[in-house]
């Protein structure tokens, strides 16, 4: 392997999805070139980083799965006037309402 096919497949390579064949190939250049070598640290630190500041800066999101039902009982309490628009949404919500929703809420910042 050379420095363009490594670097072609660094992204492959560190989200281990190059074959064992290709994989041992580009560790193998790796070792050897110290221009890669270095490409494949500063990729893995950036990854870190960001990985790290995505969980600092973003807050689990809790969704009240009581809210649908509170917001469909306050539309049948008092309805919206009965114009085009208003009309559609209050029963395009009311339908939204109806549809399963998960038994708990999904954490947003786990990395995928």
């Amino acid at each position: 392997m050379n420095c363009k096919s490594f670097q072609e497949r660094l992204y492959d390579y560190l989200d281990g999805n190059l074959s064992a064949a290709s994989r041992a190939a580009a560790e193998k250049h790796a070792a050897q070139c110290n221009p890669c070598r270095e490409a494949v640290r500063r990729e893995r630190q950036l990854a870190q980083f960001l990985s790290l500041r995505l969980e600092e800066i973003t807050e689990p999101v809790v969704v009240d799965l009581e809210l649908p039902s509170r917001i469909r009982l306050a539309l049948e309490r008092k309805p919206a006037a009965v114009s085009g628009n208003v009309g559609f949404v209050q029963r395009w919500f009311v339908s939204l309402c109806q549809l399963p929703l998960a038994p708990q809420p999904l954490p947003l910042s786990d990395s995928c």
